[in-house]
């Protein structure tokens, strides 16, 4: 009897070595996400909304963006994207400012972040874009740190395009909107310059205000 309950307690050490080392692996495997979402993965970005707009000021800033393009005055966050030095229309209801508004959001507990954007491309409907506006000139946001495991830290910025849209249906400027990536940047004190691919395929809000240009 005795060498049966020997044999038996033997039996049960492998499992309990299997147990020892999977439990092992799940506090190996937890430090790992913990170290990377604290110090490299630390920022994630998300589209908010697209705001299609068209009023009285929009093609009269438009020449005057192009005026700065065209004598060399053009300010350090604008960019021209398509615009080689002529206007496609001189009808001013041809034109559009979109505002791409996107969300950041701060995983770390330990670095806050000063956030801007660009846009890094336009798969249909990109010799549309004129010129864009950078957010990161324009406009900074501070992303803080995280304060507590259920708390999120959540600050938001925009990219502004200035579009030519003669001839585009509500739906083509959709999908112009959808076809937009934007490159959103995260500068921190610590960890340095996160860099985060927003796609606005994912953007369920594209609203539009024609004002009294219509």
């Amino acid at each position: 009897m005795q060498v049966e309950l020997i044999e038996q307690r033997a039996d049960v050490r492998p499992i309990k070595k299997v147990f020892f080392a999977i439990a092992v692996l799940a506090v190996f495997a937890l430090a790992v996400y913990a170290v990377l979402s604290q110090t490299v993965y630390t920022v994630g970005a998300y589209p908010d909304r697209a705001e299609c707009v068209s009023w009285d000021a929009t093609y009269e800033s438009l020449l005057s963006t192009a005026e700065r393009f065209d004598t060399g005055a053009a300010e350090a966050w604008e960019h021209a994207y398509s615009y080689t030095g002529t206007l496609p229309s001189d009808d001013p209801r041809d034109y559009m400012n979109i505002y791409l508004y996107f969300t950041a959001e701060n995983k770390s507990f330990i670095d806050s972040y000063t956030l801007g954007g660009t846009l890094s491309g336009a798969e249909k409907y990109g010799d549309r874009i004129l010129f864009y506006s950078d957010a990161d000139a324009a406009y900074s946001a501070r992303l803080g740190r995280r304060e507590s495991p259920g708390a999120k830290t959540a600050a938001g910025s925009s990219v502004i395009l200035d579009v030519y849209v003669g001839g585009l249906t509500d739906e083509q400027i959709k999908e112009l909107v959808g076809a937009v990536t934007l490159e959103v940047t995260a500068k921190g004190g610590i960890f340095g310059t996160k860099n985060v691919g927003v796609s606005f395929a994912d953007c369920g809000s594209v609203t539009f205000d024609r004002g009294t240009n219509s």
